[in-house]
């Protein structure tokens, strides 16, 4: 989304931090396959339960997808009734991180400074983003930090 904002507001954007970039569409159109399937699976699971309203049955899957395994089970009540009323809203931007059509050749034109920041033990799809990012983008910076990944912002702000 920040991608495309920017893409959009053009030159009203001078700064852009990517945490944990996830335009897993680039995945499929660079032949990282494995990686796009892996959040293929994810995005099926959102949509499956989703669909029904089951939003702990998303928020258990999502919660131990991108904070680890055991999370959700470990998470007190009312943290998991939280985080399953935060997911609603991610039933829909599964369609815009695998379905859009935007070619990393219009990421790397982009004019504002951009930091990408990720976790050193991400998930696949996310370190294998950052690579396609940082092969097509040198010209942008990016800082790995020791642990919080994608949801680092929620679980791990501090970071």
């Amino acid at each position: 989304m920040a991608l495309m904002a920017a893409t959009m507001l053009g030159p009203r954007v001078g700064r852009l931090v990517l945490l944990e970039p996830n335009p897993f569409y680039l995945l499929k159109q660079h032949g990282r396959i494995e990686a796009y399937e892996e959040s293929s699976a994810l995005r099926d699971h959102v949509k499956k339960f989703g669909v029904t309203g089951d939003w702990a049955k998303v928020a258990e899957k999502f919660a131990d997808y991108w904070l680890g395994d055991g999370s959700w089970s470990s998470m007190p009540e009312k943290r998991r009734q939280a985080f399953a009323a935060s997911l609603p809203p991610n039933f829909h931007e599964w369609d815009a991180v695998m379905n859009e059509q935007t070619t990393i050749d219009a990421w790397k034109a982009l004019e504002p400074k951009t930091l990408v920041v990720s976790a050193s033990g991400t998930r696949r799809p996310i370190r294998e983003i950052v690579e396609l990012l940082a092969d097509a983008c040198p010209h942008w910076t990016y800082a790995q930090i020791p642990e919080g990944g994608h949801m680092a912002p929620l679980a791990r702000p501090e970071l």
